[in-house]
């Protein structure tokens, strides 16, 4: 049996050798070493090789774990299995991914990572809001818990509702990432609920398809559905430490010990108490959580410069309405800013909504992290994408400003759109700027090293516009040389005709649909937005949500008018995309846990009243980073590893007596003549998917099974240094790649 990190290494031909090696034996981590160590002495060797043989010959073999999406015990409808917020604060669960095709024949893992919690026992759960990936992804750490729930029938889960799965334990080091989330309801008394919840996520490079979920409670702001709110919050953003950060402040609230003014609070989910409510107030037992800014200026939902660069626990990254950046790491000891501003265009030191960023510096500024943000051109419209780099101090590293420009031209299908003095960014507008996205503007880099950059514009400058194109500009570093072009586009002169908006492929390159209006879907409210907010993979891809016409989709040949997840493919050399759809309204996937069929029931972009709607998709959705951090230099740009995590905020209803029908009995479309099935916002991810056997990293001679020529093949190597003995990747061979070899014999093969 081949192992899947070789496969993928001869087809990433990019790859050097030593990392080739390094994926062969799935980079098995272990403990760190604290210092240098020299290699071992030939006589030490030999006596090593004496005692893993004896090791190897009495370790055990173990199976593969189960993993999670569930639904009750009582096999449909209410009152399901979601968690209370205000006693649930900690769950520890396996999750597997299922497989997902996209239209242009590439292939991703997809799974519900989060459902929202109950408050209400008339409907399944709360409604979900603004979703967030961390930028960043960190390796060989140990895993957040050391046993987690897994289970692979309907029923099972860690709800009182139920049935509990078995525990599976973890060992050694992982690889991590971070989400969060935010959720809203009204509680059975009639107070108002806002909630906020995070998980880390950790998992093994040699088995990708496997989420282990240590899921936080991040903040509550009541605490009970008894009593009103003392607070309200928005964001949040999350790094792959699981610091997370959320913007609060009372409007609205009816309950005690209300929060004054704006604040901006960092929890640090690792160190939760799971014992403890994390009740945001003045008066309120509040838990691992920090007081960044409390009270002065208003301030937009923050963003965060990841502790895997900044260090400690990361630092706040956020704009406030003086037109400053601001950034620290603890209460009154942040900065405020204009350095942030470019103006030598004649640009405005004003900028609108909320920052984008991803960890790196493609701009050149020379720093850690870069971050974009609306902001005021010349004329004094919003019409500036300003570009800014940050140090490890969060302090200014260096700024560019990009006006839109007078025309921009489609480079895939010859588009060309003249831009008036009506055009503007507006999808900041309403809420946003309160409870998120994070954020409106969207940097990046393709994988030639060329810096890029995006937003959604509204052709006539209104709040529910419908004519939105997504403009893309590159920047070239060392030449300065910044060129334009499309991801996506609605033509608003052409809304009847076959060239309405930006056409979508099939992997053969045939036309099954196009990007529409939103009143094509809505049937006229709202009007729009019918874009979101772009979001950039590692490679350059841009992703997003939009109204789609999918041709051909019913038995007279009529068309099929849904909101869907889009992923515009990069061609680095010609600067054009092409788009293929990933999701849309009506997807079914078989969770790969509970064996039941889902259907994706929602994917927007507007609020109910028109503007945009802070539940869409923004550019923090989307991982900065590929698939473990991996080098993607060599790879071609619709390569599935530049993604290193997409989370989407959606419902889904599960088909729980497999009829085909998903019967919500929380929907007006409800048939109470037949089964009632079962319904969740959910936190939806869709991620890098390990399509081929498992691997199995210790079958070194590739036999598929484990036995004395797997560890008569490792001593060989190890004794004559050779790299595949390298389980740590370090460039040592001492014992501690023996005990990687170790770990990964017993783990066993699937």
């Amino acid at each position: 049996m081949e192992c899947f990190h070789e496969a993928l290494v001869r087809r990433h031909r990019g790859f050097s050798y030593e990392r080739s090696q390094r994926c062969r034996t799935g980079e098995y981590p272990v403990e760190p070493v604290q210092g240098y160590r020299a290699p071992l002495k030939e006589t030490e060797t030999m006596r090593h090789q004496i005692g893993i043989a004896a090791l190897i010959a009495t370790a055990g073999m173990c199976g593969s774990a189960i993993a999670q999406d569930s639904v009750s015990s009582n096999l449909g409808g209410l009152p399901g299995d979601a968690l209370d917020p205000w006693t649930d604060h900690c769950a520890a669960y396996v999750v597997d991914l299922a497989p997902l095709s996209t239209s242009g024949g590439h292939m991703f893992g997809v799974a519900p990572l989060l459902k929202s919690t109950q408050i209400d026992p008339a409907f399944f759960n709360n409604l979900g809001s603004m979703a967030t990936i961390s930028p960043d992804v960190i390796s060989d750490v140990p895993f957040s818990q050391v046993s987690y729930m897994a289970w692979d029938t309907a029923g099972a889960g860690i709800d009182e509702n139920n049935t509990p799965g078995m525990m599976v334990s973890t060992s050694g080091n992982a690889s991590q990432f971070a989400v969060g989330w935010s959720e809203f309801g009204t509680s059975v008394s009639g107070n108002s609920y806002n909630g906020l919840m995070g998980a880390i996520v950790n998992f093994d490079p040699a088995d990708s398809n496997r989420l282990y979920v240590d899921r936080r409670m991040g903040a509550v702001n009541s605490a009970s559905g008894l009593v009103g709110d003392s607070s309200q919050f928005g964001g949040p953003s999350v790094d792959a430490n699981g610091n997370m950060y959320f913007r609060a402040d009372n409007f609205g609230s009816t309950g005690p010990d209300q929060l004054s003014g704006t604040n901006i609070l960092r929890t640090r989910l690792s160190d939760r108490d799971c014992g403890l409510q994390n009740y945001v107030s003045l008066g309120g037992t509040i838990d691992a959580t920090d007081f960044i800014i409390q009270g002065g200026d208003t301030h937009s939902v923050p963003n965060n410069i990841p502790a895997s660069v900044a260090g400690g626990n990361g630092l706040y990254a956020g704009p406030n309405f003086n037109s400053e950046y601001v950034y620290g790491g603890s209460l009154g000891s942040t900065t405020a800013t204009t350095g942030h501003f470019d103006t030598s265009g004649g640009q405005l030191g004003d900028h609108r909504g909320n920052m984008g960023g991803m960890v790196g510096d493609p701009f050149g500024f020379g720093g850690v992290a870069t971050f974009g943000i609306y902001a005021k051109d010349a004329a004094d419209a919003t019409r500036t994408m300003n570009i800014w780099g940050v140090d490890s101090s969060g302090a200014v590293a260096g700024n560019r400003a990009f006006d839109v420009p007078a025309s921009v031209t489609d480079n895939d299908d010859g588009f060309s759109l003249a831009y008036t003095s009506f055009a503007e960014f507006v999808n900041y507008f309403g809420s946003v700027s309160f409870r998120g996205g994070v954020g409106n503007v969207a940097v990046g880099q393709d994988i030639n090293g060329n810096a890029l950059f995006a937003a959604t514009i509204s052709e006539n400058g209104f709040g529910d516009d419908f004519s939105n194109q997504i403009i893309v500009g590159r920047y070239n570093s060392d030449t300065g040389a910044t060129d334009y072009t499309f991801a996506g586009y609605i033509d608003q002169f052409n809304l009847f005709t076959q060239d309405a908006g930006k056409p979508i492929y099939d992997a053969s390159g045939m036309e099954i649909g196009q990007l529409v209006n939103l009143d094509a879907v809505t049937g006229g409210s709202p009007l729009g937005p019918s874009l979101s907010a772009p979001a950039f993979d590692a490679a350059g891809n841009v992703w997003f949500i939009g109204a789609v016409e999918l041709y051909d989709r019913f038995m007279d040949g009529g068309s099929d008018f849904d909101g869907a997840l889009l992923r515009a493919v990069l061609d680095p050399d010609t600067f054009s995309y092409r788009l293929e759809l990933v999701l849309e309204n009506g997807t079914r996937v078989t969770g790969a846990n509970s064996g039941l069929e889902y259907s994706v029931d929602f994917l927007g972009t507007a609020n109910g009243a028109g503007g945009a709607n802070p539940g869409s998709l923004w550019s923090n959705n989307v991982s900065s980073m590929a698939w473990n951090g991996s080098d993607i230099s060599g790879t071609e740009p619709g390569d599935e590893i530049a993604n290193g995590g997409v989370i989407v905020n959606t419902s889904i209803t599960y088909d729980i007596d497999g009829d085909g029908i998903f019967n919500d009995p929380t929907s007006g479309n409800f048939n109470p003549d037949a089964p009632a099935d079962e319904s969740y916002s959910v936190a939806l991810y869709i991620g890098y998917y390990q399509d081929g056997p498992a691997p199995c990293p210790a079958d070194l001679n590739g036999d598929g099974m484990l036995n004395f020529f797997d560890v008569s093949a490792f001593l060989s190597a190890y004794n004559s240094m050779d790299p595949i003995a390298d389980f740590t990747g370090d460039g040592l061979f001492n014992f501690f790649d023996v005990s990687a070899f170790l770990s990964a014999y017993n783990a066993g093969c699937p």
